[in-house]
């Protein structure tokens, strides 16, 4: 017995494990985004769960959104209230930064994630034939 897995081994065990998971990519302020796979009966706080594993070595509150609520503008992306006609962001003013809509905070609760989806009426961010994926954002700045 080989004590190496074969990568093809690997493809299909991480194909294998995402199959009927919920995918869920997850934007940061930056533009970074990352993917998380909740499973069929995950609740919003599984959802909270899952990005804190990611970010534990942050001391700052966690807060996901989901809408159309980032503006890219001089590589900075921002979701907060304004302050001005520019748009400036009234909690970064030490950074030029500009919001571009609205944004609807996920709460932490145990309200079923795709039980939720259907609440807020949140859809795909990929179309037929691709896989299914959420796309909610990530804000970890500590003046929000």
């Amino acid at each position: 017995m080989n004590k190496f897995i074969q990568d093809i081994d690997i493809d299909e065990l991480i194909k294998r494990s995402s199959m009927g998971k919920i995918r869920v990519i997850v934007e940061k302020n930056c533009g970074y985004n990352f993917m998380v796979l909740l499973n069929d009966s995950a609740q919003l706080r599984d959802l909270y769960r899952e990005v804190e594993l990611v970010y534990d070595h942050i001391n700052a509150p966690l807060n996901l959104y989901y809408g159309e609520n980032y503006l890219r503008n001089n590589d900075t992306i921002v979701n907060n209230a304004t302050t001005n006609d520019n748009k400036q962001c009234c909690k970064c003013n030490d950074i030029k930064s500009y919001d571009g809509g609205t944004k609807k905070f996920i709460p932490k609760n145990n309200i079923k994630f795709k039980d939720y989806v259907n609440q807020v009426n949140l859809g795909p961010c990929t179309i037929v034939p691709n896989t299914v994926c959420y796309r909610i954002y990530l804000d970890i700045c500590n003046k929000h």
